[in-house]
């Protein structure tokens, strides 16, 4: 649902300890050989329109061959007697890809500098995966589309509301729209950060399910179930209590799990990956508690 062909995943400069790689969409990144970390950024392929044309032109044709798995006939007839729930993604969205591309400070920077430029992108976007989705769902059913944008951080969006309706909006309005016809009435979105302030922009965008609710940059999921009864929500489990004791488990699992299992449209999980120091213990103690709650709130 990227660069197609993709960029070959080579290593650029090796520093002993770390070194820097291109990825398949084209970015440098740099990363250590420990893969202690997650990678950082350095350098994107699209600094300007030019770069833009070039990189759209050669990378991002909206033709499905080359992008579907060689056993793509099995998959179908595997797919299509299904019983279980299948997902289009986890595409890069309307920030995603940019951001992807430029680089966040590039980014920000151009919506600024040439926000023509940014708007033709996402409408260009939004058309390149419509026409990629139309080609699968006539061939397969889907429940759900994935889209990943991590555009908040700790306090808050990385761009305004406004900027969001002008940039975001159209595009997903214009994908969902054609989702929801082809029978994906679930759209989930994935942000990290405080995303409080965005909410009402992407419901009005089609978005029906929002993740992961980190709870270190403010999100409650109890408060967001208050404020939006038909969302659906996954996540919103502190990650941190896990690390902390069985105690903090506990009252992390019954401060929020309880009310959101009676409410609804809920798939309890913690806020993100599970990170390394969390003990195998009080994993196994928070996932069978956990179980409990889910059997005494007798939902399904």
């Amino acid at each position: 649902m990227g660069a197609y062909p993709p960029f070959e995943e080579k290593i650029i400069e090796d520093h002993g300890s770390w070194y820097i790689w291109q990825d398949a969409m084209g970015c440098l990144r740099k990363d250590v050989k420990t893969k202690s970390s997650l990678p950082s950024f350095v350098r994107g392929p699209v600094k300007n329109r030019k770069d833009w044309e070039t990189y759209k032109e050669e990378r991002l044709q909206p033709v499905l061959k080359g992008r579907l798995p060689e056993n793509w006939p099995q998959l179908i007839k595997e797919y299509n007697k299904r019983d279980f729930p299948l997902a289009l993604g986890q595409l890069h969205g309307f920030f995603g890809t940019p951001r992807e591309l430029f680089g966040v400070e590039n980014l920000l920077l151009s919506y600024y500098e040439d926000p023509q430029l940014m708007k033709d992108i996402n409408l260009y976007l939004a058309d390149f995966w419509i026409s990629l989705f139309d080609g699968v769902l006539h061939e397969v059913s889907v429940d759900a589309a994935l889209i990943w944008e991590d555009m908040c951080y700790r306090n808050g969006p990385l761009i305004s509301p406004d900027m969001f309706r002008t940039f975001i909006l159209p595009g997903y309005k214009k994908l969902t729209s054609f989702l929801r016809g082809n029978g994906v009435t679930i759209v989930n979105v994935d942000s990290d950060g405080d995303v409080w302030k965005l909410i009402p922009l992407w419901i009005e965008g089609g978005v029906t399910v929002l993740y992961p609710f980190e709870v270190a940059a403010g999100m409650n999921v109890v408060d967001v179930r208050k404020g939006f009864p038909k969302l659906g929500i996954i996540g919103g489990m502190d990650k941190r209590a896990l690390i902390d004791s069985k105690e903090a488990i506990d009252r992390e699992l019954e401060t929020r799990i309880p009310f959101m299992l009676k409410q609804g449209g809920y798939i309890p999980t913690i806020d993100h990956l599970v990170p390394p120091d969390i003990s195998f213990e009080n994993f196994v103690y928070y996932r069978e508690k956990l179980n409990r709650l889910i059997a005494k709130a007798n939902v399904k």
